[in-house]
């Protein structure tokens, strides 16, 4: 079955998008020359395996969320990790008071149903937020 993630993108004219773009395209592949590397905006992930049925009309969904005001979430860089998970070889952690109530209320309206607590479990519990750099 189908599902989406969404991401919180940083703005396209921010140095920080040109800096973690050109790690994404051009450093970490320079180092790893031999292995086919995927290529995708920097970002961090709010919520994944939202089944698609749940999103019928994507617009809709984005205008529905309730989401925290901009200068509410902050996105601050805690340090680099190397893991196993295709989606997480090297990525940079993201510290996770500032985009936990986004992340939460992505996750109680794609995953869980609309239920609070069940997405303020799996914030506490389960949600490692992160910016993919390979």
């Amino acid at each position: 079955m189908p599902s989406l993630s969404l991401w919180l993108v940083p703005p396209s004219e921010s140095p920080l998008t040109a800096a973690i773009t050109r790690i994404i395209t051009q450093t970490l592949p320079a180092r790893f020359p031999n292995l086919a590397l995927p290529s995708f905006h920097p970002h961090v992930t709010l919520a994944s395996n939202i089944p698609s049925e749940n999103v019928k009309d994507p617009q809709q969904f984005l205008d529905n969320l309730k989401v925290p005001r901009a200068g509410d979430v902050r996105v601050c860089f805690e340090g680099l990790e190397v893991g196993q998970e295709y989606f997480k070889k090297v990525t940079i952690r993201v510290a996770d008071d500032g985009v936990k109530a986004l992340a939460r209320e992505c996750r109680a309206m794609g995953v869980k149903g609309g239920d609070e607590k069940k997405a303020e479990d799996w914030v506490v519990n389960e949600y490692q937020p992160h910016c993919s750099l390979l």
